[in-house]
């Protein structure tokens, strides 16, 4: 009923200060993002502090990660909550060793986000979030971009963990070069583990 409404990349960049414990935050875009100029860190959306992120069908450019002290590498590092109708375009991440996507590292639900970028990472790298965990879900999602790395790589997720990725399609060239960790690739998800009893 009365989410924060964002239109400018100052006030995107304080999105994290916005996070709330023990509620679910809110929040809009109202306009066009260019993050031009900025190393971005990563928005720790956890169970304490959900958030609710809806790109309203605008995009955020020029999304750019370099270094980051967070455990996972994205727009959001961990996102717990649900994050739909944005795009990104002309996006960039480099991590090293850790889970890698431009919405997150470790998501919940995604859902409506395209994503045009490039992606270099040591470990685990996927084009809309790195590892996508226990009953979260990817939907109408697309990701067009190359995605570099030495271990495990899929053009949505890298890693799907008893969740699922539905209504989505990625285009681009995944590699694990040279692979250091024999763990697989794909052009959706590169590892997966089945929903228990599914």
């Amino acid at each position: 009923g009365n989410p924060y409404i964002i239109t400018a990349a100052k006030d995107l960049a304080k999105l994290g200060e916005y996070l709330k414990d023990g509620q679910t935050t809110y929040v809009r875009l109202g306009a066009d993002i260019d993050l031009q100029g900025m190393d971005w860190t990563p928005v720790e959306a956890t169970a304490a502090k959900p958030v609710d992120f809806d790109g309203c069908g605008h995009a955020i450019s020029n999304l750019k990660i370099t270094s980051s002290s967070s455990t996972y590498q994205g727009f959001f590092g961990m996102l717990t909550g649900r994050c739909a109708n944005v795009t990104f375009t002309n996006a960039q991440v480099t991590a090293n060793k850790k889970l890698t996507g431009i919405v997150a590292g470790q998501a919940g639900n995604v859902s409506g986000a395209g994503i045009v970028e490039k992606i270099t990472a040591l470990w685990s790298a996927g084009g809309i979030c790195g590892e996508v965990r226990e009953g979260a879900s990817i939907e109408q999602c697309y990701h067009v971009g190359d995605i570099t790395t030495q271990s495990c790589v899929g053009g949505i997720a890298s890693r799907l963990l008893g969740s699922t990725i539905s209504h989505c399609y990625s285009h681009g060239v995944m590699k694990a070069v040279p692979m250091v960790v024999a763990n697989p690739g794909g052009g959706i998800a590169g590892w997966v583990q089945p929903i228990s009893g599914a």
